[in-house]
């Protein structure tokens, strides 16, 4: 099997690569800058990097759950890149130092970071979820019984040490 991205002639992005590095130094303002490109676009987001035989209207996941978490991961990237951007800058009359802001600022973007690694595996899991199906499907209209295969999710787990809470997700934004 091909990714979507591939059947459309694109080299699918490693998105557990790129997430799997370690603070906001670790990337660069155009790795980050591609990367809300890429997480933009349904050939190359998380979502295209999924099996092509997952159903589509013209590149969109035509499954909603699907689509909504496509959505999420391209606001989590795009937060990342944002607060890359932004990284430095005071507001006139601020009462936070540069210290402060910058520490808020890597807490913030560990955040999104890893609210996107957590999007990326539930987009993997209902993708396994929804091929499942497809070939249960399949395999019960050929009168064989089936068994539905387990999911196997190849994203890094969220360290234990900056779990991700609902608090953290909303501060996003």
């Amino acid at each position: 099997m091909k990714s979507f991205a591939q059947s459309k002639g694109k080299e699918p992005f490693n998105w557990i690569e790129f997430l799997s590095r370690g603070d906001m130094e670790d990337y660069t303002f155009k790795e980050l800058d591609n990367a809300m490109k890429l997480s933009g676009d349904w050939v190359t987001c998380a979502c295209g990097n999924q099996c092509d035989i997952l159903p589509r209207v013209d590149g969109v996941p035509e499954d909603e759950i699907l689509r909504k978490l496509g959505y999420d991961f391209y606001h989590h990237i795009t937060y990342m890149f944002n607060l890359v951007r932004w990284n430095g800058t005071l507001a006139p009359g601020s009462e936070y130092t540069a210290k402060d802001l910058e520490r808020a600022e890597k807490n913030k973007f560990n955040n999104a970071k890893l609210a996107a690694i957590h999007t990326l595996a539930e987009i993997e899991a209902r993708s396994v979820e929804l091929m499942s199906k497809m070939v249960m499907v399949m395999e019960m209209s050929m009168g064989k019984e089936v068994e539905p295969p387990k999911p196997i999710i190849t994203t890094p787990p969220i360290p234990e040490e900056a779990p991700l809470t609902e608090e953290a997700v909303c501060s996003m934004g």
